[in-house]
């Protein structure tokens, strides 16, 4: 049963809501002024509050601004109501970060469909971040244990046999401390990289000098990537001749991590004697690049699912990793408003599109 609390200064029009809610099976509480309102949404944390804007005391907008600076009550919806019809008064609640408005006098059926709307978001937002929390408390230990325990226990070996260790022994459990080493490094890597797409979404105008960059040799940084992917004898690389002109909006490491991440992730699921199929194309003026590998493959579900510390089947597959590399891909294709587009079938084929904005540097032999 959800949760409400009605913030009313109104002994009336108090006690007709609360009776409505009751009557629909909501749980109530209530309160005749902000500043009580606040201290009962502390300590009851309710579903959702409903809250009138002029009241004595601490009016609706002075609640909303201590409901969002105390972590305890910043995620609880609320729905403003007032008698006000003004567009201003409207547009100043929901900038302050009212969920919804209601004027009165309003239907008891206008009331009951805002509540809902608003509790099932909340409930939304809730499992996200549950299942967020489940996946953390999975993978992060796991990728940052695993490789700390084969780091620790090649040198507790070493220092304890040290004198009886031959050369190649040595060097074996040398390149297994390497190894591992390189594996944690990656990871943290990855942790950092998502962080910062992260910020870069939220903080887009400290992050407008990157929409200005150009690459002009983007061929170039996919064959240093390849070179360097550790796979490259699998991977097939068409590139098309109409491309060859072509500059890139976008930071070079940016796309240069694009790049890595797709033939990773093509290489991680896909069978072991199979291709990977990597494609530049020149689609109506954008720059395309296509990675296509057989193997694994996702349904449609599991692609719309695509987020950090999301590894689908793992536990049958007993896949390394922590689902950042898709992540990240799709949050610097978001900010960079370039199209990505994924195809897949399950136990089939994976084929990933990336169209980026581009431009032409030379035109029947002109520079432009």
């Amino acid at each position: 049963m959800s949760k409400i609390l009605v913030v009313e200064d109104s002994k009336a029009v108090l006690s007709n809501i609360v009776k409505i809610l009751n009557l629909n099976g909501y749980n109530t509480l209530s309160a005749t002024n902000g500043r009580e309102g606040f201290e009962i949404a502390r300590a009851e944390s309710p579903d959702l509050i409903l809250s009138d804007i002029m009241m004595p005391e601490c009016d609706g907008y002075a609640l909303l601004n201590d409901l969002r600076k105390d972590p305890k009550t910043e995620q609880i919806p609320i729905i403003f109501l007032s008698a006000k019809v003004d567009r201003i008064e409207i547009r100043k609640g929901m900038v302050a970060g009212a969920d919804d408005y209601i004027t009165k006098p309003f239907r008891t059926s206008e009331l009951l469909d805002a509540i809902e709307t608003q509790i099932a978001k909340k409930t939304k937002l809730t499992s996200k971040l549950e299942e967020l929390y489940s996946n953390i408390s999975s993978y992060v230990p796991h990728e940052l244990r695993t490789p700390l325990v084969s780091i620790f226990g090649y040198t507790d070996m070493m220092l304890s046999d040290l004198d009886l260790l031959s050369k190649s022994e040595m060097k074996i459990m040398l390149s297994g401390i390497r190894n591992t080493s390189d594996r944690l490094y990656k990871t943290l890597e990855k942790f950092l990289r998502y962080s910062e797409t992260e910020l870069m979404i939220k903080d887009q105008v400290n992050y407008t000098e990157l929409l200005d960059h150009y690459i002009s040799s983007p061929y170039w940084i996919i064959e240093e990537v390849l070179e360097k992917s550790g796979f490259r004898d699998r991977i097939n690389f068409k590139n098309d001749s109409q491309v060859a002109e072509f500059e890139i909006r976008m930071f070079a490491d940016h796309f240069k991590l694009i790049i890595e991440e797709l033939l990773v992730n093509a290489n991680k699921f896909s069978t072991k004697d199979s291709e990977i199929l990597l494609e530049t194309k020149n689609v109506d003026g954008h720059f395309s690049v296509i990675v296509t590998n057989f193997g694994r493959g996702m349904t449609s579900e599991e692609i719309e699912k695509i987020s950090p510390f999301v590894q689908h089947k793992r536990k049958t597959f007993e896949q390394d990793g922590n689902g950042l590399g898709l992540a990240i891909i799709k949050r610097l294709c978001e900010f960079y408003k370039t199209q990505i587009h994924i195809e897949s079938q399950p136990d089939s084929i994976t084929k990933i599109e990336i169209l980026f904005p581009s431009r032409l540097t030379v035109t029947e032999g002109i520079a432009i």
